[in-house]
């Protein structure tokens, strides 16, 4: 997978990536809220590789949450990186299951609710992107995910097949 390189405005992709997850909610759920720190400017990326990995996280963030639940989405500039966050307010994510789902077809919903492909897709396409993906959660205090890409795009070449996906996993702590 080689991506595209192009100049991104990132509040519009975000938006993009809410609207699909909603329209594709048969009843709202949740409160969705994105803020993107005003001094990012655009991001060169693959704006559907980057969309699709929001687009899995925000529908895992609501189906996490109950109705009064939120799901907060935030991009904040570090360096040449961006960070962009995916938090909720929902159940979290057990010890045991933080550390295989990235895994594909790993899955904690219940039968017929998911394919265990979202997360193993965003760890790939991540990867593709020249960035990494980890997730901070605790059990009863919802989860955080973190997406760290480069400002300036993938080195061209830089996503060949044997490149491994960087993954951190943190199982404590505040979000």
């Amino acid at each position: 997978l080689e991506p595209e390189r192009a100049e991104t405005q990132l509040p519009r992709l975000l938006e993009e990536a809410v609207e699909v997850v909603r329209g594709t909610d048969p009843a709202p759920r949740a409160t969705v809220t994105s803020k993107v720190d005003p001094s990012l400017g655009p991001l060169v990326t693959d704006a559907g590789l980057l969309r699709q990995i929001l687009v899995n996280l925000i529908a895992n963030a609501l189906d996490a949450v109950d109705r009064s639940g939120k799901v907060e989405i935030a991009a904040t500039a570090e360096d040449n990186d961006v960070l962009i966050t995916v938090s909720d307010t929902g159940h979290g994510i057990a010890p045991d299951d933080l550390r295989r789902i990235f895994e594909p077809f790993y899955t904690t919903k219940e039968r017929g609710k998911g394919t265990g492909l979202g997360l193993a897709i965003c760890r790939q396409l991540t990867a593709a992107l020249g960035g990494t993906i980890s997730v901070q959660s605790q059990p009863g205090q919802g989860s955080t995910f973190y997406v760290r890409l480069p400002r300036d795009g993938a080195p061209a070449g830089a996503t060949s097949s044997t490149t491994q996906p960087r993954l951190r996993i943190a199982t404590g702590g505040a979000k």
